[in-house]
C-alpha cells in the first residue's frame, strides 16, 4: 500500500509541476501578445502600399496630380478630377489599405454621379511622405481641406466629405471642425476600440489603444 500512496503522490506533483509550467507558458505568451498589441498596434491598424497600380487616365479620365504640404511639414500627395459644371466636390478619404490607385472604380462612379473628385493619400500610404498615425491622419484631412478651400477656392457648402471604413473616421473628425455641405460614411465604425474588440476579444483593447478613433463620440458635433 505504501508504494502505491508513494506513487500517486509522486503522480500529482509531476501533475502539479506540469500545471504550473502550462500555465506560466500561457501567462508568458498572454504577457508577449499585450506587448505586441501595444507595441505594434499601428502595424496591426495601417496596411499603406507605395506602388501604384494604376491612374484615372486608365478610365479615360482627365485629373491632376496634386501635392500639399501638411501643418506639420509632411508632403501629400492626391489626383484632383475635374468636371465642368459639377455642383459639389467629393472629398474622399480612403481605407487602411492600399492607396488611390486601388479606388479607380469609385471615383469612376462619383464622376459619372456628376461630382468633381479630391482623393488624397495619407501619410505614409503611395506617394506621400511619413508614416500613419490618427492624429496624423486628421492632420492630413485638415490640409486636404484647406487645399480645396484656400487654393482652389471651392466653397465648403459645395464639399461632399465621404470616407470608407477607416475613412469614415477621418472624414466624420474632419467634418466635426470644419463645415461642409454633406458629410457621407461608408462601412466605417463607431469605435476603433469596438472594431479591435471583435478581432481580439480576449485582450484589454482599451487600456492599450493609442489609435482611438472615436467616431461615435464626435458625431453630435457634425452640422451639415
Amino acid at each position: 500500500m505504501m508504494d502505491v500512496d508513494k506513487k500517486a503522490e509522486v503522480s500529482r506533483r509531476s501533475f502539479r509541476r506540469s500545471a504550473l509550467r502550462l500555465a506560466i507558458i500561457a501567462l508568458a505568451t498572454y504577457a508577449a501578445v499585450v506587448i505586441l498589441l501595444l507595441v505594434f498596434q499601428r502595424h496591426l491598424i495601417y496596411f499603406p502600399t507605395r506602388d501604384y497600380e494604376g491612374d484615372p487616365s486608365e478610365i479615360n479620365l482627365a485629373y491632376e496630380d496634386v501635392t500639399f504640404r501638411t501643418a506639420d511639414g509632411v508632403t501629400l500627395t492626391g489626383w484632383f478630377v475635374p468636371l465642368g459644371g459639377a455642383d459639389a466636390t467629393v472629398l474622399f478619404f480612403h481605407g487602411n489599405a492600399g492607396n488611390i490607385s486601388h479606388r479607380l472604380h469609385t471615383i469612376d462612379l462619383l464622376h459619372r454621379l456628376g461630382f468633381a473628385v479630391f482623393i488624397i493619400d495619407y501619410r505614409g500610404y503611395g506617394k506621400s511622405e511619413g508614416k500613419p498615425s490618427e492624429q496624423g491622419l486628421y492632420r492630413d484631412a485638415d490640409a486636404a481641406w484647406e487645399y480645396l478651400t484656400a487654393t482652389r477656392g471651392v466653397r465648403p457648402e459645395s464639399i461632399v466629405l465621404m470616407g470608407r471604413s477607416l475613412g469614415g473616421a477621418v472624414a466624420i473628425d474632419l467634418a466635426a471642425r470644419k463645415s461642409p455641405g454633406v458629410l457621407v460614411v461608408e462601412s466605417t465604425f463607431s469605435t476603433m476600440a469596438e472594431l479591435a474588440k471583435l478581432h481580439y476579444p480576449y485582450f484589454p483593447i482599451k487600456l492599450l489603444l493609442r489609435e482611438k478613433y472615436d467616431s461615435i463620440g464626435q458625431i453630435g458635433s457634425v452640422r451639415c
